[in-house]
């Protein structure tokens, strides 16, 4: 069982760099990421959608957009956000027809999506916050 939190940084905070070579401004690391892509595993009851829950919130808090995807087969990550129970038991799943199977070199084949990020997190997330989209795989 996996968490995987996705969020994408404000360009502007790149923009500060360009024509600086000689001291380092005092960004944090993330501030030169556009799009980054972190997963949490662990066994079960390591904290796994605690770390994901916290993760996500203080990047949403730091002005991050944050696609929060719960592929746990005992989905609490959206109670975690502070979703309401009922809300997430009406959520949309995500079905496995966005993904689409497509040849590679050698007569390998690869899994990619159907249809574009932001319709499957339109489609099939749930808002948790202005910055904050909630996608179940359950």
């Amino acid at each position: 069982m996996f968490k995987l939190v996705r969020f994408r940084r404000d360009k502007r905070a790149q923009a500060r760099w360009r024509g600086t070579t000689d001291k380092l401004p005092q960004v944090r690391c993330s501030a030169f990421v556009q799009q980054m892509k972190i997963a949490i595993a662990g066994k079960g009851g390591s904290g796994k959608t605690t770390i994901a829950g916290i993760l996500t919130r203080l990047l949403a808090e730091r002005g991050q957009s944050v696609w929060a995807i719960d592929a746990d087969s005992n989905p609490n990550f959206g109670v975690t956000l502070g979703v309401a129970p009922d809300t997430m038991k009406a959520a949309k799943p995500m079905p496995p027809s966005i993904l689409k199977e497509v040849a590679l070199e050698g007569g390998k084949t690869a899994m990619q999506l159907a249809m574009p990020a932001r319709q499957v997190a339109q489609e099939f997330g749930t808002r948790v916050s202005d910055r904050v989209t909630l996608l179940g795989m359950h």
